[in-house]
């Protein structure tokens, strides 16, 4: 069996486990499925897929678990490595900018804006954090630590997008 077909039976045998887990719940499964396929048309972002599944999910650890292989590391659900990481990162920052608050507090609000779906990664990245870290390369280089699907490995995105195909199928 190629590596393809494995990634896209394991993406098959996941929406088979969350379709018997809520086989007397059908909304879930629905909402699920809706979640996917707004994903697959480009109109939620990773971050957004990766929220709106926890949630759904909730109460579920096994299932929120299982999705995470289908995306990139720094997207991941749940993982205290990953988030003890982030606070690092962020207090760091903070503790840079310590002088000049406003570069902080940007970057914050920057953050909001992305999570809020305002701002792309691309703009993120690009532009913003670019230019409030010019002069700090560390700090450039540790946040692309954190950067979603656009900028990770293609066998993680493969993945995740063939989790997308299957579930809009």
């Amino acid at each position: 069996m190629s590596k393809q077909s494995i990634q896209e039976y394991d993406a098959l045998e996941y929406l088979n486990q969350v379709r018997l887990r809520f086989a007397h719940e059908p909304p879930v499964y629905n909402a699920f499925l809706n979640i996917m396929k707004e994903f697959k048309s480009q109109e939620i972002s990773t971050s957004a897929v990766t929220a709106k599944v926890s949630k759904l999910f909730a109460g579920h650890q096994d299932l929120v678990q299982g999705f995470n292989n289908f995306l990139p590391p720094a997207e991941q659900v749940g993982s205290d490595t990953d988030r003890d990481s982030a606070f690092t990162y962020v207090a760091r920052i903070r503790a840079r900018f310590e002088h000049r608050p406003n570069v902080y507090r940007e970057f914050l609000e920057v953050l909001q804006k992305y999570k809020q779906n305002v701002y792309d990664i691309s703009r993120v990245k690009g532009e913003v954090v670019t230019r409030l870290f010019d002069g700090h390369p560390d700090l450039l280089r540790q946040f692309s630590i954190f950067l979603p699907d656009d900028y990770v490995s293609c066998s993680r995105r493969c993945s995740l997008l063939r989790l997308r195909l299957c579930a809009a199928a």
